[in-house]
């Protein structure tokens, strides 16, 4: 009895690596998000306890210049991460649609995978049945001589 060869192997494979990868790249940006925010919360603190000198250490003009330059600073690079974690979002979100279209392919293929392996064994009890017929009618053909 031969062996069951599913002609689309290739493919489903080749969709089961590409499921993979893309996991493992909505994992990195999952960890790429996780450490921006980290980064953010940072500043963040930085900028609160450069405020909270200003109103204390400030004794002069230009300390206080130079304070509040540097909060407007810090001010702007929490813009800039703020919209690079929007950017990995949306990129986390496109990936995880290209994931489901991934999952649906394999899906495919699994389903189909599924039934050309029924219709095998169909196949081969019919031949087996056939094979059966004929010793059968050859037994008795021989019985009857």
């Amino acid at each position: 009895m031969a062996k069951f060869k599913f002609r689309f192997e290739s493919l489903l494979n080749v969709r089961e690596i590409q499921k993979r990868k893309i996991q493992q790249e909505i994992s990195l940006i999952d960890i790429e998000i996780e450490n921006t925010k980290k980064q953010l919360i940072f500043i963040m603190d930085e900028r609160e306890i450069v405020r909270r000198n200003i109103l204390i250490n400030c004794s002069r003009v230009s300390d206080f210049q130079n304070a509040k330059l540097y909060e407007k600073q810090l001010g702007d690079i929490i813009d800039s991460i703020q919209r690079k974690i929007e950017k990995l979002e949306e990129k986390k979100a496109a990936k995880n649609l290209e994931l489901i279209e991934r999952k649906k392919e394999v899906r495919t293929f699994e389903i189909l995978k599924e039934k050309s392996q029924m219709e095998y064994l169909d196949e081969q009890k019919k031949d087996e049945m056939k094979n059966m017929n004929e010793i059968a009618i050859r037994r008795f053909a021989g019985e009857q001589r």
